[in-house]
């Protein structure tokens, strides 16, 4: 997998893993069951507007909080494909890795609307959107192969089949 594209949904800063998956669905580690209550703690209405395949992006610290796990397998359950912000939780950020969830630091909040297909090119550094472009550090073969591969065991194993 070296591209990641979909419509992208805006959040503001300071995402929370509380306001991604309420704290009283923590104690499930099922995640169809988690991805059913993505952001319900967010916003009125906004699960409603999430579907498969979005990229959502946001500004600062996304995935504050405690317990990244549960966020980050609700977010992979309902679909999303990644998501792009300006900073994010250092452990919700390696979660997100370790679990094939694409985490991408770039602010491009500001120049976005919701809707706007947008696109991720992880071999080349690249993402590409409505009213421009912005270049990133590519992603090294290992990396990519954890999000390709849908998480990091799964990476692991494929690398030392090769052996």
């Amino acid at each position: 997998m070296k591209e990641i594209a979909g419509k992208l949904l805006k959040l503001g800063d300071n995402v929370s893993t509380s306001q991604i998956v309420p704290e009283q669905y923590h104690t499930t580690a099922n995640p169809a069951r988690l991805a059913k209550h993505l952001l319900e703690g967010y916003a009125d209405g906004f699960p409603d507007k999430i579907d498969k395949g979005n990229v959502f992006v946001a500004g600062v610290d996304f995935g504050c909080g405690p317990a990244p796990v549960p966020a980050v397998l609700a977010l992979r359950a309902a679909g999303i494909s990644g998501v792009v912000a300006k900073s994010f939780d250092r452990a919700f950020f390696r979660t997100a890795m370790n679990h094939g969830l694409l985490p991408v630091v770039a602010d491009i909040v500001g120049n976005v609307n919701d809707g706007d297909n947008i696109e991720i090119d992880l071999e080349q550094g690249k993402m590409t959107y409505p009213d421009g472009e912005i270049r990133f550090p590519p992603y090294p073969d290992f990396v990519r192969s954890i999000i390709e591969t849908g998480d990091l065991i799964a990476a692991v194993k494929k690398e030392l089949g090769k052996k």
